[in-house]
């Protein structure tokens, strides 16, 4: 499992990246009203494992600036059984505990367990609604097979 905390003091070369992410993430989306917009923008980051894409959204995520823009931040790990229903659920769960106190957000992720993949995500779109969200996905498997290699 991957979290997202860094230390940015100990990564070099990456500030050029970080601000064109940061840059695409401020501009206006460019299928959207601009007011209530209903899409969704997505900027992948792809490339061998150990290539340090992990490192790069960390450090996004963590950048101040992202803060101020999204009302919202999740950060959840995928892993190489891909799920759709499962990773539905961990973001309800991760919303729900940025959103809520921890007991409500235990006794959500319990709930919502027994739902359908149509109930998981209308509570899903219930929960990011009227909401400015960054979600990272970031796919622990490739840090396996990179700590596989290594070996």
């Amino acid at each position: 499992m991957t979290y997202s905390h860094i230390d940015a003091s100990g990564v070099i070369g990456r500030d050029n990246d970080r601000e064109e992410i940061i840059k695409l993430l401020m501009q206006p989306h460019p299928h959207g009203d601009g007011d209530g917009d209903k899409s969704v923008c997505v900027i992948p980051i792809v490339g061998l494992g150990g290539m340090g894409k992990t490192t790069l959204a960390k450090l996004v995520f963590n950048d101040k600036r992202i803060d101020e823009l999204f009302q919202l931040k999740m950060w959840v790990c995928v892993s190489d059984d891909f799920d759709i229903r499962q990773i539905i659920i961990k973001i309800i769960n991760c919303a729900s505990a940025s959103t809520s106190a921890p007991s409500i957000a235990l006794a959500h992720h319990e709930s919502i367990n027994n739902l359908d993949i149509e109930q998981l995500q209308s509570q899903l779109r219930h929960k990011l609604s009227g909401l400015t969200y960054l979600l990272v996905l970031d796919d622990i498997w490739n840090d396996d097979r990179a700590k596989w290699i290594e070996l």
